[in-house]
């Protein structure tokens, strides 16, 4: 059981995100409270004992490290690393001119083998999902998964769910074939021409605005659930409100996800800078209002306050991600990038010859990596949210116990959140002057 606290503006927000209960108290109901947490509840009045109750009457235990069996949550290929595009911003810069694609029969053999996994574990649903790269340029091999995956799913009696994460730079009947084809999709796209084709041009020469703008209509004409999500730096923050408004009014998507840019190693500063967290949390708040008058969801990865997580992604959940090569990882992150950060995220192989090859004891290890040994976590009211953030980036061993950028957005979006939760509008609003969450401590803890 977590209970923080958050001092603000007189007051302190009591937050137990795992029995999803927020309050906000005055100076004298918090030391009332916090007394009761180790002195028992004989001095409280009814109204406290009530949120005492609702704090600790019910157990609810921290959710800690995958154990048993290996059970994969989804089944991810990187069909390849190449792309077609040239990002300012790319983290892939080295991989992405590498057009080597996955194995179709290493393909089909992980599918075979995740259905019985899932058979085995009662579970109805095979959730295929791509990644690159960009996924779609061995197409053809993609629709033979996806042929594949249809036969085994029912062999199983399973159902079937495909997604993926795309530039969308695409022909028209490919656009259409993954409308027809596809379950969700998530599309990189940093707004309009004048944005995007600066910091997303074609790899070979040109804008991709144009191509995408045509696609993304063309994916939101049918049932296939979409997301956009934009990559917020320096050059394009002081416009996100008005470019989630842009995107509502356009392609109406079921969601829009706005993230700060990753620096890169290989981005020079002079080309893409990472917002600065201020701009970026006032830009963010305002998107999402706006984003709230249409019906549709603005999201921040590390803010989700809907979301109770120990790992913020596939690692340390089981993720099951096959890359080209046909090593089995559970991020999909360039291998030297998480190897250089003193991670090692590969469990297993696939072989046509020797079938499926998981190292138990590697995966033990990755899933060891959760929010609960994450120091810098330690004490945060955010930490059963955001998990950490990304292991490879934000969170990889022996990184600082300081509040980095990512913590103080993460932070001040949640704070927001609550307090508009509780209706306290003004306050919310009175926040972003200064969205800067000074303190937070815990009044009871239990990893």
């Amino acid at each position: 059981m977590s209970v923080f606290s958050i001092p603000y503006s007189g007051h302190y927000l009591i937050y137990a995100p795992l029995a999803d209960y927020t309050a906000l108290v005055n100076t004298v109901a918090f030391e009332q409270l916090r007394k009761a947490a180790t002195a028992g509840t004989s001095h409280l009045s009814s109204a406290l004992f009530q949120v005492h109750q609702a704090l600790y009457d019910t157990l609810h235990l921290c959710p800690g490290p995958k154990s048993g069996s290996f059970a994969p949550e989804f089944v991810g290929f990187i069909t390849t690393r190449g792309c077609n595009m040239s990002c300012v911003y790319c983290d892939f810069h080295a991989a992405s001119t590498n057009m080597d694609s996955v194995s179709l029969r290493a393909a089909e053999i992980l599918l075979e083998w995740t259905a019985e996994n899932l058979k085995k574990r009662e579970k109805k649903l095979l959730d295929v999902q791509f990644f690159g790269g960009e996924p779609f340029l061995p197409i053809k091999q993609v629709r033979v998964i996806i042929d594949n995956a249809r036969r085994i799913a029912k062999a199983h009696d399973l159902e079937v769910h495909f997604g993926a994460c795309t530039n969308a730079a695409f022909g028209v009947e490919t656009a259409r074939w993954i409308a027809a084809e596809f379950d969700s999709i998530i599309v990189s796209l940093d707004g309009a021409s004048e944005i995007q084709d600066s910091v997303r041009p074609m790899r070979s020469g040109g804008g991709s605005f144009a191509t995408i703008d045509r696609n993304v209509q063309i994916l939101t004409e049918g049932s296939l659930e979409i997301a956009i999500r934009i990559c917020v730096t320096q050059q394009n923050v002081e416009k996100l409100s008005q470019i989630v408004e842009w995107m509502c009014r356009r392609y109406r998507p079921g969601i829009i996800i706005a993230e700060p840019l990753k620096q890169s190693r290989q981005t020079p500063d002079s080309v893409a800078q990472r917002a600065d967290p201020e701009i970026f949390i006032r830009q963010f708040c305002a998107g999402h209002e706006i984003a709230q008058r249409y019906g549709i969801e603005l999201g921040h990865a590390t803010s989700q306050i809907d979301k109770i997580q120990a790992s913020f992604c596939p690692t340390g959940r089981d993720g099951l991600i096959i890359d080209p090569d046909g090593t089995l990882n559970s991020c999909y992150l360039l291998p030297q990038d998480w190897r250089n950060e003193g991670l090692e995220l590969e469990f297993g192989r696939v072989s046509p010859l020797d079938g499926i090859q998981i190292d138990m004891q590697n995966l033990s290890l990755i899933r060891q990596m959760v929010v609960g040994n994450k120091p810098r976590c330690t004490n945060c009211f955010c930490k059963w949210h955001c998990a950490g953030g990304c292991h490879v980036a934000h969170t990889p061993p022996d990184s600082s116990a300081d509040y980095s950028d990512v913590c103080i957005e993460t932070r001040a979006i949640t704070l927001w959140k609550l307090l508009k939760g509780l209706g306290r509008e003004e306050m919310a609003d009175a926040f972003l002057k200064h969205p800067i969450v000074e303190d937070d401590s815990v009044l009871t803890s239990a990893s």
